[in-house]
């Protein structure tokens, strides 16, 4: 039967479905005192290295890395923190041993999951806005049966959701690349 949004201006939204999202801050207190750039996270390089401090190296979602176009992302979800904890461990690696390679920059390829009301919900890449949207796979009114959107950057697929039973996973998810 439908809900009414209010937003901050006043305006009011009906809506069939209403989501919230409830953000997080980065737990930094601890930090205050060392130097670092805190200001949302933990300020570092493309490498994970602590601005300013190579021998030191931020992961998880406290870690706020160079991103593209110099960008400065965090990701709140368990499996980006676990990639970072591999990447900076790496690069910590690198910086210890006497002539290091020199550190890679952290690459992230965004992927969520999530199980909701009997059904799978998983991404990989780079979805919403501003990318352009289509139903890849399957119909949007069915998603017990599979659905999967896809979000193109120009004619590169830069990203995908899939919803569906837990055994559905589109190639469309690992044909997603988000660094197109």
């Amino acid at each position: 039967t439908g809900t009414t949004v209010v937003l901050d201006d006043g305006r009011r939204l009906p809506a069939d479905i209403v989501v919230e999202a409830v953000g997080s801050l980065p737990n930094t207190e601890w930090l205050s005192g060392s130097g670092a750039d805190l200001s949302d996270g933990v300020a570092c390089d493309a490498s994970l290295r602590v601005a300013g401090r190579p021998e030191v190296v931020a992961c998880g979602d406290v870690a706020r890395p160079l991103g593209p176009g110099g960008a400065p992302p965090r990701s709140e979800h368990w499996s980006p923190a676990a990639a970072t904890a591999r990447h900076a461990a790496l690069t910590l690696a690198d910086h210890l041993c006497p002539g290091g390679t020199g550190a890679r920059p952290y690459v992230p390829a965004p992927s969520f999951w999530s199980d909701q009301a009997g059904l799978r919900v998983q991404g990989r890449g780079r979805t919403g806005r501003p990318f352009a949207g289509e139903v890849l796979d399957g119909d949007p009114d069915a998603p017990g049966d599979g659905v999967t959107f896809g979000y193109r950057c120009g004619r590169s697929l830069v990203g995908a959701v899939a919803i569906g039973p837990r055994t559905y996973v589109p190639r469309a998810l690992a044909a997603a690349n988000p660094m197109s």
